[in-house]
């Protein structure tokens, strides 16, 4: 934890572990990075916040995500069947994620070969625009919407919009999985 007042460091705590030079995963503060470009695009005009995410990323066209706009998968309202309310549960969605995405190691071998693969397949839980429920995958989808109307990768393009922008003193790492694909719902 540190405190910059006035630039100025006033207040600086790591705990057991960790240290001022030490990266860290931010896990789901990542969500609010990739929110963060999302926004950049849109100010851009790349990206309509009411545009259905298939008009970005045709492959998922006559899947569960017809129908499924920007703005259901920035209020995470997109109907899709994840569940990670019980990341102890070696069967939640959430766990079974990192292994796809190689944070962590596979304990299924009938996992998808990876994280495009699983969005294409997954099955509609409830209607998109629906109350919010937290899936972490929704967010993933955001970042491929990113990669796909720019051309760019994840990483190249955080980099020039935002990391590149604050002035931060160091590089960001950024998770991806076996295909390429960039874990942006949590891997920063």
């Amino acid at each position: 934890c540190v405190v910059i007042h006035d630039g100025e460091t006033v207040f600086e705590y790591y705990d057991t572990g960790i240290s001022p030079d030490l990266p860290h995963l931010l896990m789901s503060v990542s969500k609010s990075l990739t929110a963060t470009l999302i926004g950049v695009l849109v100010e851009q005009g790349l990206v309509a916040t009411d545009a259905h995410a298939t008009s970005y990323i045709p492959s998922l066209i006559g899947t569960s995500w017809d129908g499924c706009t920007v703005q259901h998968l920035l209020d995470m309202r997109g109907g899709v069947a994840f569940t990670e309310h019980d990341m102890d549960d070696p069967e939640s969605d959430g766990v079974l994620l990192e292994q796809v995405s190689g944070y962590t190691a596979r304990t299924r071998s009938d996992l998808p070969a990876n994280t495009y693969d699983w969005i294409r397949a997954l099955p509609n839980q409830q209607p998109h625009g629906g109350p919010f429920v937290y899936r972490s995958i929704l967010i993933d989808v955001l970042g491929w919407i990113a990669e796909e109307v720019t051309g760019e990768r994840f990483a190249d393009l955080f980099s020039r919009l935002v990391w590149g922008r604050i002035g931060p003193e160091h590089n960001a790492d950024l998770i991806v999985d076996s295909a390429g694909f960039p874990v942006v719902e949590g891997g920063f």
